[in-house]
C-alpha cells in the first residue's frame, strides 16, 4: 500500500478542509495510505504556517507519491511541497491519477 502525501492549496482556498478531507477519504477507500495535512496540523494544534510547514516535510520526504489536489489559485506551501517532490524525485500525480492508477490494479 503506498503511502501517499496529499497536497493542494489551504491558505487561500475556502473549501481546503472539504477538498483535503474528500481527497484523503477517497485515497484511504481505494487502499493507499493518505497522509493529510491538514489534519496533521489541527491535531498538533499548529496555526502558524511556517511551524506547520516544519512538521509536515518529514511526511512528504517519506511518501511514495503525492496527490494533488489540482487548483489554480496561489499556494506558497503547495508550490514548497512540490518544488522538494520534484527535487527528490517523488511521484506527483492528481488526486484522481491515483485513484484511476489504484482501480487500474484492481482488475
Amino acid at each position: 500500500m503506498k503511502n501517499l502525501y496529499i497536497c493542494g492549496a489551504i491558505s487561500n482556498n475556502p473549501n481546503y478542509k472539504e477538498d483535503f478531507f474528500k481527497a484523503d477519504y477517497a485515497l484511504g477507500n481505494a487502499k493507499y495510505f493518505p497522509t493529510n495535512p491538514v489534519l496533521n496540523c489541527e491535531v498538533l494544534e499548529l496555526a502558524d504556517w511556517t511551524e506547520c510547514m516544519k512538521q509536515l516535510i518529514p511526511y512528504l520526504i517519506e511518501a511514495d507519491g503525492i496527490a494533488l489536489i489540482p487548483s489554480d489559485l496561489p499556494s506558497r506551501g503547495r508550490d514548497l511541497e512540490l518544488h522538494i517532490a520534484k527535487e527528490l524525485n517523488i511521484d506527483v500525480k492528481t488526486v484522481d491519477e491515483w485513484l484511476e492508477l489504484a482501480k487500474e490494479n484492481k482488475e
